[in-house]
């Protein structure tokens, strides 16, 4: 019975694979194409290279501009930007098998085709598009770094990692929301890394609309956290994997303010007060750990867990 299921599912994928070329049903087929990706890995990789080939070549790297208005709104999405899409997932799909993900092998292309995607908003930055499908793009080559993390953090190189946590920065608001609720939703389920974390602060501001959000989001995670350290120091004499601490992403925050384009160039700015914004607000995730949380954020002072860091990040600059 096994042989007869897994003969007539390599029958489908085959009929799936010829009409690729045959560009009917696109989005059905590469869905369908990352499911048997994810549950029959043996199945897939038999014609693997050409359904790589068909994603790269004849979805990804199409351009598109369209004639007359320049799109600016959110819904504006382009049918080619969807489609780019579900080439995405269905790329990302292939490297989360349900079983023996780590034996996989050729992340680092994946893994270079999103860095382009969340540098340019394209494959490349010769492909043209509009700044809304680039937005879109973005955010889903985002969404697959998380994704990915589960399995091959070891393997995302740290400019990738900042590429994806300033998704956080993007010109629509609609990106940044949906990214830090995605963020927010595996971290609380322990699907991310917390370093991820440091994303809720790279573009922080009291004044945002969305601060009471972001700050009760931080709250949640780091409350997460220090629940999983109490556990571990109440059951020390037990064997168990060591929790990560809430403090545990602070080298992570450090380097990535350290590296942020709003960080003023210290061989350049002598104005101390150009400083001001970045130490003020990019110190919030330090007054969590460091127990200010419920304290006035208007009356921001000089925490000494501050005073550590910000000299730190001079250095690291």
């Amino acid at each position: 019975m096994k042989d007869d299921g897994l003969k007539s599912l390599s029958v489908l994928y085959k009929r799936l694979v010829d009409m690729l070329d045959e560009k009917s049903h696109l989005p059905a087929v590469l869905q369908s194409l990352g499911c048997i990706a994810q549950t029959a890995m043996p199945v897939f990789e038999t014609r693997e290279k050409e359904i790589e080939q068909f994603i790269k070549k004849n979805i990804l790297e199409r351009g598109h501009t369209s004639e007359g208005k320049t799109k600016e709104s959110w819904e504006e999405q382009s049918e080619i930007c969807s489609l780019k899409i579900f080439g995405i997932k269905t790329l990302v799909k292939s490297y989360l098998p349900v079983k023996d993900a780590h034996l996989r092998l050729g992340v680092g292309d994946l893994l270079g085709i999103l860095k382009n995607i969340l540098s340019f908003g394209e494959i490349s930055m010769e492909i043209k598009s509009s700044s809304v499908d680039k937005a879109h793009l973005r955010l889903a080559a985002a969404k697959a770094m998380l994704r990915l993390s589960k399995h091959w953090d070891n393997k995302i190189p740290v400019d990738i990692f900042y590429l994806t946590l300033g998704t956080s920065e993007a010109r629509f608001p609609q990106v940044k929301k949906l990214f830090l609720n995605k963020v927010h939703q595996y971290l609380k389920d322990r699907y991310l890394d917390p370093k991820y974390t440091c994303a809720f602060l790279l573009d922080l501001q009291f004044q945002q609309p969305d601060f009471e959000e972001i700050k009760s989001n931080l709250s949640d995670v780091i409350q997460i956290y220090q629940q999983g350290k109490a556990r571990q120091l109440s059951a020390q004499s037990e064997p168990m994997t060591p929790a990560p601490y809430p403090e545990y992403i602070l080298p992570y925050l450090v380097h990535a303010l350290a590296h942020h384009s709003s960080f003023p160039n210290i061989d350049e700015c002598k104005d101390v007060k150009a400083f001001e914004s970045i130490y003020r607000y990019k110190c919030f995730l330090v007054l969590f750990i460091d127990g200010y949380m419920y304290r006035s954020l208007k009356s921001l002072r000089m925490p000494h867990a501050c005073v550590i860091l910000f000299p730190i990040i001079l250095m690291i600059r």
